[in-house]
Protein backbone atom coordinates (compact mmCIF):
# COMPACT_ATOMS: atom_id res chain seq x y z
CA UNK A 1 0.00 0.00 0.00
CA UNK A 2 0.86 3.31 -0.63
CA UNK A 3 1.74 6.39 1.51
CA UNK A 4 -1.64 8.22 1.41
CA UNK A 5 -1.65 12.07 1.10
CA UNK A 6 -3.73 12.89 3.62
CA UNK A 7 -3.41 16.59 4.49
CA UNK A 8 -3.67 16.73 8.50
CA UNK A 9 -3.05 20.20 8.78
CA UNK A 10 -6.62 21.34 8.95
CA UNK A 11 -5.95 25.04 9.08
CA UNK A 12 -2.63 25.94 7.28
CA UNK A 13 -3.63 29.88 7.10
CA UNK A 14 -2.20 31.34 4.22
CA UNK A 15 0.27 34.03 5.17
CA UNK A 16 -1.24 37.92 6.51
CA UNK A 17 1.74 39.23 5.41
CA UNK A 18 1.13 39.01 1.17
CA UNK A 19 -2.21 38.71 1.90
CA UNK A 20 -2.63 41.95 3.57
CA UNK A 21 -1.35 44.08 0.31
CA UNK A 22 -4.52 43.20 -1.29
CA UNK A 23 -7.01 46.25 0.21
CA UNK A 24 -9.87 47.86 -0.95
CA UNK A 25 -10.39 49.44 -4.00
CA UNK A 26 -11.68 52.42 -5.15
CA UNK A 27 -14.55 52.43 -7.62
CA UNK A 28 -18.32 51.36 -7.92
CA UNK A 29 -19.98 49.77 -5.33
CA UNK A 30 -19.48 46.11 -4.91
CA UNK A 31 -22.87 44.67 -5.22
CA UNK A 32 -22.29 41.51 -3.30
CA UNK A 33 -21.73 44.63 -0.43
CA UNK A 34 -18.10 42.02 -0.30
CA UNK A 35 -15.24 44.51 -1.91
CA UNK A 36 -13.21 41.26 -3.00
CA UNK A 37 -9.62 42.77 -3.20
CA UNK A 38 -7.01 42.20 -5.69
CA UNK A 39 -4.43 39.46 -6.24
CA UNK A 40 -1.19 39.89 -3.69
CA UNK A 41 0.39 40.56 -7.33
CA UNK A 42 1.45 44.04 -7.78
CA UNK A 43 0.05 43.67 -11.44
CA UNK A 44 -3.19 42.97 -10.36
CA UNK A 45 -5.82 45.34 -10.94
CA UNK A 46 -8.22 46.63 -8.57
CA UNK A 47 -11.78 46.60 -9.50
CA UNK A 48 -15.07 46.20 -7.29
CA UNK A 49 -17.58 44.34 -9.52
CA UNK A 50 -17.25 40.73 -10.11
CA UNK A 51 -19.10 39.85 -13.43
CA UNK A 52 -18.79 36.71 -15.37
CA UNK A 53 -15.20 34.38 -15.04
CA UNK A 54 -13.52 35.56 -17.37
CA UNK A 55 -11.62 32.33 -17.88
CA UNK A 56 -11.72 28.39 -17.33
CA UNK A 57 -9.39 25.89 -16.25
CA UNK A 58 -6.90 26.25 -13.50
CA UNK A 59 -4.75 29.35 -12.67
CA UNK A 60 -2.94 29.47 -9.22
CA UNK A 61 -2.74 33.47 -9.74
CA UNK A 62 -5.74 34.12 -10.38
CA UNK A 63 -7.53 37.38 -8.62
CA UNK A 64 -9.50 37.46 -5.66
CA UNK A 65 -12.09 38.96 -7.98
CA UNK A 66 -11.86 35.90 -10.85
CA UNK A 67 -12.88 33.67 -7.54
CA UNK A 68 -15.62 35.44 -6.44
CA UNK A 69 -16.87 35.43 -9.72
CA UNK A 70 -16.57 31.77 -10.24
CA UNK A 71 -18.41 31.80 -6.67
CA UNK A 72 -21.27 34.21 -8.41
CA UNK A 73 -21.50 32.09 -11.29
CA UNK A 74 -19.92 28.55 -11.11
CA UNK A 75 -19.50 26.60 -14.63
CA UNK A 76 -18.35 23.19 -13.79
CA UNK A 77 -21.57 21.64 -12.73
CA UNK A 78 -21.43 20.67 -9.46
CA UNK A 79 -24.61 20.91 -7.02
CA UNK A 80 -24.55 21.00 -4.08
CA UNK A 81 -27.22 19.42 -0.89
CA UNK A 82 -28.46 21.95 2.00
CA UNK A 83 -27.35 20.15 4.45
CA UNK A 84 -24.89 17.23 3.95
CA UNK A 85 -25.71 13.49 4.39
CA UNK A 86 -23.88 11.85 6.73
CA UNK A 87 -22.44 8.00 5.18
CA UNK A 88 -20.98 5.39 6.47
CA UNK A 89 -17.17 4.51 5.79
CA UNK A 90 -16.49 2.81 2.41
CA UNK A 91 -16.10 -0.51 1.87
CA UNK A 92 -12.25 0.32 0.96
CA UNK A 93 -11.19 2.28 4.00
CA UNK A 94 -12.59 0.00 6.76
CA UNK A 95 -10.17 -0.77 9.01
CA UNK A 96 -7.50 2.06 7.95
CA UNK A 97 -6.08 3.53 11.06
CA UNK A 98 -6.92 7.16 10.19
CA UNK A 99 -9.97 6.86 8.15
CA UNK A 100 -11.77 4.39 10.17
CA UNK A 101 -11.85 6.04 13.82
CA UNK A 102 -14.85 7.44 16.01
CA UNK A 103 -13.42 10.97 14.92
CA UNK A 104 -13.89 10.66 11.53
CA UNK A 105 -17.11 10.77 9.66
CA UNK A 106 -18.25 10.85 5.96
CA UNK A 107 -20.69 12.98 4.31
CA UNK A 108 -22.12 13.33 0.68
CA UNK A 109 -22.21 16.60 0.27
CA UNK A 110 -23.75 17.40 -3.54
CA UNK A 111 -23.26 15.82 -7.26
CA UNK A 112 -21.66 16.70 -10.22
CA UNK A 113 -22.25 14.94 -13.74
CA UNK A 114 -24.56 11.85 -11.71
CA UNK A 115 -21.37 11.30 -9.25
CA UNK A 116 -21.92 11.80 -5.60
CA UNK A 117 -19.37 14.51 -4.19
CA UNK A 118 -17.85 13.07 -0.92
CA UNK A 119 -15.79 14.49 1.72
CA UNK A 120 -14.39 12.83 5.63
CA UNK A 121 -14.12 14.91 8.09
CA UNK A 122 -11.81 15.06 11.16
CA UNK A 123 -13.28 18.45 12.21
CA UNK A 124 -13.08 19.80 9.29
CA UNK A 125 -13.78 18.45 6.14
CA UNK A 126 -10.09 17.66 4.35
CA UNK A 127 -10.16 15.81 1.50
CA UNK A 128 -12.91 15.67 -1.98
CA UNK A 129 -13.84 12.36 -3.87
CA UNK A 130 -16.22 11.49 -6.50
CA UNK A 131 -18.06 8.30 -6.29
CA UNK A 132 -19.96 6.87 -9.17
CA UNK A 133 -22.82 4.95 -9.24
CA UNK A 134 -21.53 1.76 -9.78
CA UNK A 135 -19.21 2.05 -6.99
CA UNK A 136 -16.38 3.73 -8.08
CA UNK A 137 -13.96 6.14 -6.48
CA UNK A 138 -12.06 9.08 -7.63
CA UNK A 139 -9.42 11.16 -4.98
CA UNK A 140 -10.12 15.32 -5.81
CA UNK A 141 -6.80 16.68 -4.29
CA UNK A 142 -7.19 20.26 -5.89
CA UNK A 143 -11.16 20.90 -5.62
CA UNK A 144 -10.07 24.72 -5.85
CA UNK A 145 -9.43 25.91 -9.26
CA UNK A 146 -6.43 28.23 -7.70
CA UNK A 147 -4.85 25.09 -6.04
CA UNK A 148 -1.14 24.26 -7.75
CA UNK A 149 -1.40 20.91 -8.85
CA UNK A 150 1.63 19.08 -7.49
CA UNK A 151 3.39 15.55 -8.60
CA UNK A 152 3.43 14.40 -4.61
CA UNK A 153 -0.32 14.19 -4.95
CA UNK A 154 -0.40 11.02 -7.13
CA UNK A 155 -1.88 8.39 -4.96
CA UNK A 156 -4.22 8.56 -2.77
CA UNK A 157 -3.19 5.06 -1.18
CA UNK A 158 -5.51 2.71 -2.51
CA UNK A 159 -6.25 0.79 -5.77
CA UNK A 160 -9.55 1.19 -5.42
CA UNK A 161 -9.17 5.53 -5.36
CA UNK A 162 -7.46 6.91 -8.53
CA UNK A 163 -6.76 10.52 -8.38
CA UNK A 164 -8.11 12.80 -10.72
CA UNK A 165 -5.65 16.58 -10.46
CA UNK A 166 -7.60 17.86 -13.61
CA UNK A 167 -11.45 18.10 -11.85
CA UNK A 168 -12.01 21.23 -9.64
CA UNK A 169 -15.29 22.95 -9.10
CA UNK A 170 -15.80 26.70 -9.16
CA UNK A 171 -17.80 27.27 -6.32
CA UNK A 172 -14.66 26.04 -3.98
CA UNK A 173 -12.49 28.31 -5.68
CA UNK A 174 -12.33 30.78 -2.89
CA UNK A 175 -10.73 33.91 -2.83
CA UNK A 176 -7.73 34.42 -0.37
CA UNK A 177 -9.40 37.40 1.12
CA UNK A 178 -12.71 38.53 1.52
CA UNK A 179 -12.88 42.31 2.66
CA UNK A 180 -15.95 43.50 4.80
CA UNK A 181 -17.56 46.81 3.91
CA UNK A 182 -15.33 48.40 6.47
CA UNK A 183 -12.54 47.44 4.66
CA UNK A 184 -11.41 44.87 7.21
CA UNK A 185 -9.46 41.47 5.39
CA UNK A 186 -11.06 37.82 6.28
CA UNK A 187 -8.32 35.51 5.57
CA UNK A 188 -9.72 32.15 4.25
CA UNK A 189 -7.69 29.39 5.04
CA UNK A 190 -5.70 26.74 2.43
CA UNK A 191 -7.38 23.00 3.10
CA UNK A 192 -10.28 23.04 4.98
CA UNK A 193 -13.62 22.80 3.20
CA UNK A 194 -15.69 23.36 6.46
CA UNK A 195 -17.09 21.48 9.49
CA UNK A 196 -21.07 21.19 10.82
CA UNK A 197 -20.21 23.52 13.90
CA UNK A 198 -17.32 25.33 14.79
CA UNK A 199 -14.54 23.14 16.02
CA UNK A 200 -13.82 24.27 19.58
CA UNK A 201 -16.12 26.71 20.04
CA UNK A 202 -18.71 25.19 22.21
CA UNK A 203 -19.96 28.66 23.66
CA UNK A 204 -20.11 29.79 19.66
CA UNK A 205 -22.80 28.09 17.16
CA UNK A 206 -23.83 29.05 13.50
CA UNK A 207 -27.36 29.36 14.37
CA UNK A 208 -26.00 32.10 16.26
CA UNK A 209 -24.60 33.97 13.64
CA UNK A 210 -25.28 37.33 11.99
CA UNK A 211 -24.99 37.33 8.15
CA UNK A 212 -23.02 40.15 7.12
CA UNK A 213 -22.64 39.21 3.36
CA UNK A 214 -23.92 36.61 1.06
CA UNK A 215 -21.94 35.86 -2.30
CA UNK A 216 -23.64 33.50 -4.21
CA UNK A 217 -24.62 30.15 -2.29
CA UNK A 218 -21.78 31.60 0.79
CA UNK A 219 -22.73 33.73 3.86
CA UNK A 220 -20.31 35.22 5.57
CA UNK A 221 -21.50 34.99 9.42
CA UNK A 222 -20.09 37.01 12.66
CA UNK A 223 -20.53 34.97 15.38
CA UNK A 224 -20.26 36.47 18.88
CA UNK A 225 -21.22 35.99 22.70
CA UNK A 226 -20.31 36.60 26.15
CA UNK A 227 -16.57 36.17 27.05
CA UNK A 228 -14.86 37.40 30.79
CA UNK A 229 -11.10 37.64 31.60
CA UNK A 230 -9.45 34.42 32.23
CA UNK A 231 -6.08 34.91 33.98
CA UNK A 232 -7.27 34.88 37.25
CA UNK A 233 -7.94 31.38 36.55
CA UNK A 234 -4.35 30.62 36.76
CA UNK A 235 -2.94 33.46 38.94
CA UNK A 236 -4.04 35.51 41.59
CA UNK A 237 -4.98 38.34 40.50
CA UNK A 238 -7.99 40.23 40.29
CA UNK A 239 -9.86 40.89 36.80
CA UNK A 240 -9.96 44.45 35.64
CA UNK A 241 -12.69 46.32 37.35
CA UNK A 242 -15.98 47.59 35.26
CA UNK A 243 -14.99 45.60 32.04
CA UNK A 244 -17.25 42.97 30.50
CA UNK A 245 -16.14 41.38 27.19
CA UNK A 246 -17.65 39.36 24.16
CA UNK A 247 -15.49 36.97 21.70
CA UNK A 248 -16.23 37.15 18.19
CA UNK A 249 -15.23 35.35 14.80
CA UNK A 250 -16.52 35.21 11.56
CA UNK A 251 -17.11 31.80 9.63
CA UNK A 252 -17.89 31.47 5.65
CA UNK A 253 -21.28 29.67 5.77
CA UNK A 254 -21.05 27.07 2.72
CA UNK A 255 -23.74 25.88 0.25
CA UNK A 256 -23.29 21.81 1.22
CA UNK A 257 -24.12 23.03 5.10
CA UNK A 258 -20.27 23.23 6.13
CA UNK A 259 -18.58 26.15 8.02
CA UNK A 260 -15.17 27.99 7.33
CA UNK A 261 -13.97 29.76 9.81
CA UNK A 262 -11.89 32.60 8.70
CA UNK A 263 -9.32 34.50 10.04
CA UNK A 264 -10.02 38.79 11.00
CA UNK A 265 -6.96 40.27 10.56
CA UNK A 266 -7.07 44.09 10.54
CA UNK A 267 -3.41 44.47 11.81
CA UNK A 268 -1.98 41.70 10.22
CA UNK A 269 1.12 40.67 11.88
CA UNK A 270 3.07 43.26 15.04
CA UNK A 271 5.73 43.44 12.42
CA UNK A 272 3.61 44.63 9.55
CA UNK A 273 2.84 47.40 11.73
CA UNK A 274 4.57 51.34 11.61
CA UNK A 275 5.24 51.70 15.14
CA UNK A 276 5.83 55.78 16.76
CA UNK A 277 7.36 54.19 20.30
CA UNK A 278 10.39 51.89 20.76
CA UNK A 279 8.98 48.69 20.27
CA UNK A 280 10.82 45.43 21.19
CA UNK A 281 9.04 43.44 18.75
CA UNK A 282 12.52 42.59 16.61
CA UNK A 283 14.33 41.26 19.46
CA UNK A 284 11.38 39.29 20.95
CA UNK A 285 11.88 35.65 20.29
CA UNK A 286 7.82 34.75 20.83
CA UNK A 287 6.56 37.86 19.28
CA UNK A 288 2.95 37.08 17.42
CA UNK A 289 -0.16 38.51 17.48
CA UNK A 290 -2.53 36.91 20.08
CA UNK A 291 -6.30 37.27 21.48
CA UNK A 292 -6.05 38.89 24.48
CA UNK A 293 -7.74 35.66 26.50
CA UNK A 294 -5.46 32.95 24.42
CA UNK A 295 -4.68 31.53 27.73
CA UNK A 296 -3.45 28.29 26.09
CA UNK A 297 -0.12 26.80 25.36
CA UNK A 298 0.79 26.71 21.48
CA UNK A 299 0.41 28.88 18.59
CA UNK A 300 -2.56 31.52 18.62
CA UNK A 301 -5.31 31.07 17.98
CA UNK A 302 -6.14 32.88 14.44
CA UNK A 303 -10.16 32.90 14.57
CA UNK A 304 -10.57 34.11 17.89
CA UNK A 305 -10.80 37.55 18.85
CA UNK A 306 -11.78 40.14 21.97
CA UNK A 307 -13.89 43.36 22.08
CA UNK A 308 -13.31 44.92 25.87
CA UNK A 309 -16.46 47.13 26.47
CA UNK A 310 -15.66 49.60 29.43
CA UNK A 311 -12.25 51.43 28.95
CA UNK A 312 -12.52 55.14 27.84
CA UNK A 313 -10.78 56.83 24.62
CA UNK A 314 -7.92 58.33 27.18
CA UNK A 315 -7.08 54.90 28.25
CA UNK A 316 -5.43 54.81 25.00
CA UNK A 317 -2.52 56.00 23.22
CA UNK A 318 -2.01 56.22 19.34
CA UNK A 319 1.41 53.82 19.02
CA UNK A 320 1.31 53.11 15.14
CA UNK A 321 -0.59 52.54 11.71
CA UNK A 322 -1.42 49.58 10.07
CA UNK A 323 -0.19 48.84 6.36
CA UNK A 324 -3.90 50.14 5.65
CA UNK A 325 -3.15 53.01 7.24
CA UNK A 326 -5.83 52.14 10.71
CA UNK A 327 -4.44 53.23 14.00
CA UNK A 328 -3.24 50.43 16.78
CA UNK A 329 -3.03 51.99 20.39
CA UNK A 330 -1.04 50.66 23.20
CA UNK A 331 -2.79 51.24 26.94
CA UNK A 332 -2.05 53.67 29.14
CA UNK A 333 -0.62 52.78 32.83
CA UNK A 334 -3.66 53.75 34.24
CA UNK A 335 -6.09 51.66 31.92
CA UNK A 336 -8.24 49.14 33.56
CA UNK A 337 -6.34 46.28 31.58
CA UNK A 338 -2.98 47.33 32.55
CA UNK A 339 -2.22 46.13 35.84
CA UNK A 340 -4.11 42.81 35.76
CA UNK A 341 -2.35 41.67 32.73
CA UNK A 342 1.47 42.98 33.99
CA UNK A 343 0.58 41.29 37.11
CA UNK A 344 -0.80 37.92 35.49
CA UNK A 345 2.81 38.14 32.70
CA UNK A 346 4.99 39.05 36.17
CA UNK A 347 3.58 36.03 38.17
CA UNK A 348 4.25 33.73 35.29
CA UNK A 349 7.84 35.07 34.85
CA UNK A 350 8.50 34.83 38.47
CA UNK A 351 7.49 31.58 38.60
CA UNK A 352 10.05 30.44 36.19
CA UNK A 353 12.51 32.40 38.00
CA UNK A 354 12.96 35.19 35.64
CA UNK A 355 12.70 38.64 35.98
CA UNK A 356 9.86 40.32 34.24
CA UNK A 357 10.08 43.70 32.39
CA UNK A 358 9.49 46.96 34.07
CA UNK A 359 5.34 48.37 33.80
CA UNK A 360 7.00 50.56 31.04
CA UNK A 361 8.48 48.32 29.01
CA UNK A 362 5.80 46.19 29.47
CA UNK A 363 3.60 48.83 27.61
CA UNK A 364 5.77 50.05 25.03
CA UNK A 365 7.04 45.95 23.99
CA UNK A 366 4.03 46.33 23.55
CA UNK A 367 2.40 43.59 25.06
CA UNK A 368 -1.40 44.82 24.71
CA UNK A 369 -2.46 46.23 21.45
CA UNK A 370 -5.96 48.20 20.87
CA UNK A 371 -7.93 48.06 17.46
CA UNK A 372 -10.88 50.49 17.63
CA UNK A 373 -13.41 48.44 15.16
CA UNK A 374 -14.26 51.03 12.17
CA UNK A 375 -18.42 51.79 12.57
CA UNK A 376 -18.97 50.61 16.15
CA UNK A 377 -15.81 52.13 17.68
CA UNK A 378 -15.37 48.92 20.11
CA UNK A 379 -12.17 48.14 21.32
CA UNK A 380 -10.69 44.69 20.00
CA UNK A 381 -7.39 43.88 22.41
CA UNK A 382 -4.83 41.58 21.04
CA UNK A 383 -2.10 40.48 23.21
CA UNK A 384 1.35 40.13 22.08
CA UNK A 385 2.66 36.71 22.73
CA UNK A 386 6.09 37.82 23.89
CA UNK A 387 4.48 39.28 27.23
CA UNK A 388 1.34 36.50 27.51
CA UNK A 389 1.30 34.58 30.99
CA UNK A 390 0.72 31.16 29.16
CA UNK A 391 0.22 31.49 25.25
CA UNK A 392 3.60 30.15 24.80
CA UNK A 393 4.58 28.20 27.53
Amino acid sequence: MQNRGIRHSVVATISCAALLLAGCSSGDPDPTGLTPSASASPTASPSTTPTHPSNTGRDSGMTDLEALARLLTPQTGETWFDTPVQISTPSWAIGDEYLDQDWVTWYELGARDGRSIVGFSAEAVQEIFEMAGDGTWEWIPFPSARATVTPTADSFGYDEVPTNTSLYYDSLTLPAVFTLPTGEPLLTPEYDWGSPGIPGRESLTPEDGEVVEQIGGYEVLRIAGDARWIWSDVYAVTAPVGLTYEEFMYVLGTPYGMFIPLEYAPLGELTDITWAIPTSIATDGYTSLADINDIGCGPRDSDHNTTVFGTQGSDWVQAGTTAHGDKVYIPTATNPLTQPMYDSYTAFKEGYGETPVSLEQFLNGPALIGYKAPGTGDWVVYLNGAYSGRAWC
